[in-house]
């Protein structure tokens, strides 16, 4: 009877040590699964959003840059006249289609202090 009683608590002791490794398992699977879930929302934004509008705003920079030296040209050497159509064809196209690609790209943003501040840099229409 000794020896029953002493397989019973080691049997025991199997199952508990069993089910704690079962209910470890479970509990890393849930959390993993959630880790998961959250990386691929955090990728997704970046890829979707942060990526694009950091595009977009480098491509403005260079817009802008190119914009300067254009117009320094056309100050400094007026018979060039390529220049003076390369800097129209920005204003009249390039410009404009990424003016709309960025304001587009706006609508992600949650910072509404930079929404703004670029809602006042690109308006919706020149003057």
């Amino acid at each position: 009877m000794d020896q029953k009683s002493a397989f019973r608590k080691i049997d025991r002791k199997i199952y508990i040590m069993f089910f704690l490794v079962i209910a470890i398992a479970s509990i890393n699977a849930l959390i993993s699964t959630l880790t998961i879930k959250k990386s691929h929302q955090v990728t997704s934004d970046l890829v979707n959003n942060t990526n694009p509008s950091l595009e977009a705003l480098t491509k403005f920079n260079l817009l802008v840059t190119k914009s300067k030296m254009l117009a320094t040209n056309w100050v400094y050497l007026p018979a060039n006249s390529a220049d003076k159509d390369s800097l129209r064809a920005i204003n009249d196209a390039v410009y404009i289609e990424l003016r709309g690609r960025t304001k587009s790209l706006m609508g992600y943003w949650n910072d509404t202090i930079h929404v703004n501040k670029m809602n006042m840099l690109l308006p919706s229409t020149m003057n």
